[in-house]
């Protein structure tokens, strides 16, 4: 009958039909059609019905800013039609859609609304506006704490990142710096000191060092209490031209060779945007971070403190260390806790991992802290040798045990006695010498090749294996009592492709590395965001050795240049980004965010946050710098 009115509210109706059954396509086309056609007639009421119903299942299907976008046309119509009762129930929809994307501060204020509507009812409509209240706040205080949770993992991950990783932790401090301030909402942050008769200033975060110094010097004044007393643990909160200035302290600890020095005190001040009271919550962060702030000026005062006569012997003796492998990954960084532990065992290990991932690697550092650590290393490849020339250099011959055996040989094993015996690729050893090595483990005796005497071995023996060696076992291919043998402790190195977290770490770690290699130490080599992006999420077959492989070719070839493109990586890698773009585009465009986040940050960090400079060095305009901090949420004087 031509009713467009109820045309209208009969689609809006069947589009919450087809979402009930989970037809997304039909009821998503339906809401469509229904808000379409009741905005031709300019009708108001249904309109704000239709809105209200489609927002319920944009933001249940994965779309909360066209769910907002629903509600908040819907909450204009409600205030014209003057219908308290309605506005209060889509304030508790936005609460239920801005929650789970942790807008917490909005959330909050919808709620507050609502609360306020609720006062104004009557009746049955005050009730169900209360019970929709109820739940969506309770919603809201366990989505707060799932945050808050996360939010103090984070900061525990980072700290036993400082406590077990052992790695190069400066070379992340823009990104540790941006992330401590954005888990709080502030707008810049930086950690000083005093040092002689001035400060000291070891990391920044949207402020440049001489801002900060000056601003603690106006808060450091001789009427109030010393901003950087020694004699107080409590935080200082105070207030300047509209910002809030929270310190907390870091207590730093002297370097190892400075034992009789006392603690240093330095202040972890993070500032907001206005004078508003900081929430416990955000105290709680702001103490975790100067935790981790303080292990990290720790480091700093370790590398610039002279040596000790101890640490001058490891360099000219070096041995394997954990703090050669870098990682963030948490998943590694339980392989490595692990390998410190069996590291103070005498019982054999077996490092199990794909080539290039750095079983090696970690079989040094295991010696490196263990108790025959000031015995010798000696790694035996025993995939890369034939059966008869491996027996001879392991085991060692007589004169005339064969051929060519033109007087005595030591073998591996005496060559490492005292010490550790690494057999790489054990799984590709012949039968009959793992007959042979299965007596050395059983009772630690061994014979030369053409000698009759059974000599007592002093090793201890990490094997390494690329292959499933429980599997061989189970084909027959290897030995079942030799694998229970070389097998008592197991670490699994996993693949490169598995911690992409760590693959930027070791490309800035082997871009100085591989300078130095090419006598360009001199010159601080970026590599730009789209080269980046393709290393990140390029699969690494070789692993660790194939990325230092590459950045090692591209440094090479690098010339006088300081800057690393995407046409300068090998052209399997080129078309390995092109091929995974066909598919993955959001993942693409986040990944290139990301990127491009911490590339912008690490170069605001080396040029004091002085705009002008930075956009020169990335080789942008700087009103294409400030659009960028814009966009990328990272906050700056504008």
């Amino acid at each position: 009958i031509g009713d467009r009115y109820e045309l209208g509210a009969a689609t809006r109706v069947l589009g919450e039909v087809y979402a009930a059954q989970g037809n997304v396509k039909r009821a998503a086309a339906c809401f469509r059609a229904a808000v379409n056609g009741l905005k031709n007639i300019h009708e108001c009421y249904e309109l704000m019905r239709t809105l209200c119903a489609q927002g319920k299942f944009l933001a249940k299907n994965g779309k909360p800013d066209d769910a907002e976008i629903a509600f908040l046309e819907a909450r204009q119509l409600a205030k014209k039609l003057d219908l308290d009762y309605y506005q209060a129930l889509i304030a508790v929809a936005l609460v239920d859609t801005l929650a789970p994307q942790e807008r917490f501060s909005e959330a909050t204020t919808w709620l507050a609304e609502a609360t306020g509507l609720r006062d104004s009812l009557e009746g049955i409509d005050r009730d169900r506006v209360e019970v929709a209240i109820k739940h969506s706040s309770n919603d809201l205080q366990q989505a707060i704490t799932r945050s808050s949770v996360r939010e103090a993992e984070t900061l525990k991950t980072i700290c036993r990142v400082y406590e077990d990783a052992r790695f190069p932790i400066a070379e992340m401090k823009p990104d540790l710096a941006y992330q401590i301030a954005q888990s709080v909402g502030g707008v810049s942050l930086f950690v000083i000191g005093r040092k002689g008769g001035g400060f000291s200033v070891p990391l920044t975060y949207n402020i440049a060092v001489n801002e900060a110094k000056e601003l603690v010097r106006r808060l450091d004044t001789p009427t109030k209490k010393p901003f950087l007393g020694l004699e107080t643990d409590a935080q200082v909160l105070t207030s300047h031209k509209s910002k809030t200035v929270v310190a907390v302290p870091c207590y730093v600890a002297p370097p190892t060779n400075g034992k009789d020095k006392p603690r240093e005190l330095y202040a972890f001040c993070t500032c907001f945007d206005q004078a508003t009271p900081v929430t416990p919550r955000q105290m709680e962060i702001l103490y975790a971070s100067s935790e981790v702030l303080a292990r990290l000026i720790e480091d700093e005062d370790e590398r610039h403190a002279p040596p000790t006569p101890e640490e001058l012997a490891r360099v000219r003796h070096p041995r394997g260390s954990f703090k050669e492998i870098l990682t963030i990954d948490p998943g590694m960084i339980k392989v490595i806790k692990n390998a410190e532990k069996a590291a103070g065992s005498v019982a054999p290990i077996l490092l199990e991992g794909e080539t290039g991932v750095g079983k090696e690697l970690f079989a040094r550092a295991i010696h490196g802290a263990s108790r025959r650590k000031d015995g010798p290393f000696v790694a035996v490849n025993a995939g890369g040798m034939s059966v008869s020339l491996l027996e001879s250099e392991l085991f060692g011959h007589v004169k005339g045990a064969f051929t060519d055996a033109g007087s005595d040989r030591q073998g591996f094993i005496d060559t490492a006695r005292g010490g550790t015996l690494f057999l790489d690729e054990i799984g590709e050893m012949g039968e009959e010498l793992q007959v042979k090595l299965l007596r050395l483990l059983e009772n630690g005796e061994y014979r030369r090749l053409g000698e009759s005497t059974m000599r007592k071995a002093d090793v201890r023996v990490i094997s390494a294996t690329n292959v499933d060696l429980a599997k061989e076992v189970e084909r027959g291919k290897f030995r079942r009592d030799l694998y229970y043998r070389i097998a008592p402790l197991r670490l699994t190195v996993p693949p490169l492709r598995m911690r992409t977290s760590d693959i930027q770490l070791m490309v800035r770690h082997f871009l100085r590395d591989c300078a130095q290699m090419n006598g360009i130490a001199d010159r601080y080599i970026e590599i730009d965001v789209k080269a980046m992006e393709a290393l990140e999420l390029y699969d690494w077959p070789g692993n660790v050795r194939e990325l230092f492989n590459e950045i090692l070719r591209v440094v090479s070839l690098i010339g006088r240049g300081d800057l690393v493109r995407f046409g300068m990586l090998s052209e399997h890698i080129q078309e390995y980004l092109q091929n995974k773009k066909r598919g993955t585009d959001g993942l693409l465009e986040r990944s290139v965010e990301q990127f491009e986040r911490r590339l912008i940050l690490h170069a605001l960090d080396r040029n004091d946050w002085n705009h002008l400079r930075t956009a020169e060095s990335i080789g942008v305009p700087r009103t294409t710098l400030i659009a960028k901090l814009k966009r990328l949420n990272i906050a700056a004087k504008l």
